[in-house]
């Protein structure tokens, strides 16, 4: 109700239902045994229909906007609750939040937040909706997806320093080149690299494809990989490559990931920041692990061994 009264096509419809009323009561001509109350009634339910006329019609255009949308396959069917607000929000028990926060402080500790460390109960909801182990993989996930319930937050200023290459995604050559673009934004300016090439050709069907080459420069240093590639699934042979350079640029920097089911989060940090990760709190001894450095990481072809 309070919404209606401030909104402008709900104050346009009382005025409007107002002045009804009172040109009704008192322009029309009613019989001469029409009572004062019957008159008082009568102008008061011609002045309310009146007013749910304007109502209505001040609807139409959002309404024919949204029809025009369902009818173009860009839209979906108008609904009056946000979709974070028409489910039960999971709630995470005590204990749960008191290690998410401790996750949060690990990881906000050793860089892998940026330029802002997330208020641990931003995350909550997205945690207790895994229904698994409160893991720093878990925290990530449960970041990412934070503005869900809380549709005012950002994730995005709490991830500079961090960034997910799916496992399971199309991988055409667009998207090495974004992973390309990823790593070198992760290695803030340690990692200069130019001249790509791909050579990729991705058959109809599961494969086998031909062998996918990329040729690029380095640091300054003319680096080529030639692996078997997959479709759909994520090979690391770019990752491994820009890794070893960022470690041989001797920078203090180093390229590290954390997997899940989902992909590889990956993140640019300080020597000794993956032992500290590993030995701290959200530690996934039970799932895929810890933090590895990838430069010790062998290089992996979603579809076969390296040719």
């Amino acid at each position: 109700m309070m919404e209606f009264l401030h909104s402008g096509s709900g104050r346009v419809a009382i005025v409007t239902g107002l002045i009804a009323a009172l040109l009704v009561y008192f322009l029309v001509d009613f019989s001469p045994d029409t009572g004062n109350s019957a008159r008082l009634l009568m102008s008061i339910f011609l002045g309310a229909f009146a007013g749910f006329g304007v109502w209505s019609f001040a609807g139409i255009p959002a309404l024919i906007a949204d029809l025009i949308g369902l009818v173009r396959g860009r839209g979906t069917a108008p609904s009056a609750l946000p979709v974070h607000a028409s489910a039960d929000r999971p709630l995470l028990a005590p204990a749960r939040k008191g290690l998410v926060r401790r996750v949060v402080k690990l990881m906000g500790d050793e860089g892998v937040f940026a330029p802002d460390v997330p208020d641990p109960a931003m995350l909550f909801e997205g945690v207790a909706d895994w229904d698994g182990p409160v893991t720093q993989a878990a925290v990530l996930g449960a970041l990412a997806e934070a503005n869900y319930w809380h549709p005012g937050f950002d994730p995005e200023l709490c991830m500079t320093n961090v960034v997910l290459h799916d496992s399971h995604a199309e991988q055409f050559a667009e998207v090495l080149r974004g992973q390309i673009a990823d790593l070198v934004r992760l290695a803030c300016g340690a990692l200069d690299v130019r001249d790509v090439a791909i050579d990729l050709t991705l058959l109809n069907g599961p494969g086998p494809h031909p062998p996918c080459t990329i040729g690029m420069t380095v640091n300054g240093e003319p680096v080529t990989l030639c692996y078997a590639p997959a479709g759909k699934y994520l090979s690391t042979h770019i990752h491994v490559a820009l890794a070893r350079a960022l470690k041989a640029a001797d920078c203090g920097k180093r390229l590290a990931w954390l997997w899940c089911d989902q992909g590889a989060w990956i993140s640019c940090l300080s020597d000794g920041a993956v032992e500290r990760l590993n030995s701290g709190p959200g530690f996934d001894k039970a799932g895929f692990g810890g933090w590895e450095w990838i430069e010790t990481s062998d290089s992996i072809a979603a579809a076969g061994a390296a040719v």
